[in-house]
């Protein structure tokens, strides 16, 4: 059976899963992982503002660290420095390369702009897992849509949200295995039969996935990234051209 989760249903709460694994992990891997969503934020934000046809041109750096306050959910600023690894504004100085931060002449206040990152080639990344370390020990970052992750060995494939994720290998399918659940308990409550059945299945397609947290043999990760934006940190970790991917994309 294939399983397909780019369903715009399973992916509803997948957000919410993701930041619940983030605070089971060590300090360092959610600085990273936080730092990356803020990141996604931080772009989002600034790109809708920017295409309204109003003529901005900058934001002020101020104002969006309030907003995110919010939206993320901390309770105030010191929390979201312990989760950035510094202030805001060093953090858009330093960890964001395409952010321009400067002080504006009229205000004294900092604003910046963002410089829509370079449209690299796309690709394809293959990385054979075959220790319970390679799952645990390397980070995967997740590039949103169209971005697109399968494993061959069991007709599995995940597509990327609307925002980039970074996670562990192993993380990455543990939310896969959350989503699926939360998917098919919904349809294993609905009165339609055949939904049942659906939900049935998954629930067993679940099972399977379990076995790949365990490693019980080696598998695939294979990450099909039109636009270059998917990274593995791990150097047997093979580089392929994207062409050859585009007619075996049914088995993603």
């Amino acid at each position: 059976m294939k399983i397909d989760i780019s369903d715009p249903a399973i992916h509803a709460e997948q957000e919410d899963l993701q930041i619940e694994h983030d605070k089971r992990l060590n300090p360092q891997t959610v600085t990273k992982q936080e730092a990356t969503r803020v990141i996604a934020e931080v772009e989002q934000l600034f790109f809708s503002v920017s295409t309204l046809g109003d003529g901005v041109e900058f934001l002020p750096v101020e104002s969006i660290e309030f907003y995110l306050l919010n939206d993320l959910g901390y309770a105030d600023s010191d929390e979201f420095e312990d989760a950035l690894g510094g202030t805001f504004l060093e953090f858009m100085k330093h960890q964001m390369p395409n952010c321009t931060v400067w002080t504006n002449p009229d205000t004294g206040k900092e604003v910046f702009k963002i410089t829509p990152k370079e449209r690299k080639e796309g690709r394809r990344l293959k990385f054979k897992i075959e220790t319970g370390d390679d799952l645990l020990q390397n980070t995967f970052v997740f590039a949103a849509y169209p971005a697109l992750v399968s494993i061959p060995e069991a007709e599995f494939e995940i597509q990327g949200a609307e925002k980039p994720a970074r996670d562990t290998l192993y993380n990455h399918i543990s939310t896969a295995i959350n989503n699926l659940e939360q998917h098919a308990s919904g349809l294993s409550h609905a009165k339609d039969e055949s939904n049942k059945k659906q939900g049935a299945a998954i629930f067993a397609a679940v099972e399977e996935l379990r076995g790949f947290l365990d490693v019980n043999q080696p598998f695939t990760w294979m990450v099909y990234d039109p636009e270059g934006q998917c990274e593995i940190d791990n150097e047997r970790v093979e580089v392929l051209p994207l062409e050859e991917a585009t007619g075996e994309q049914n088995e993603f």
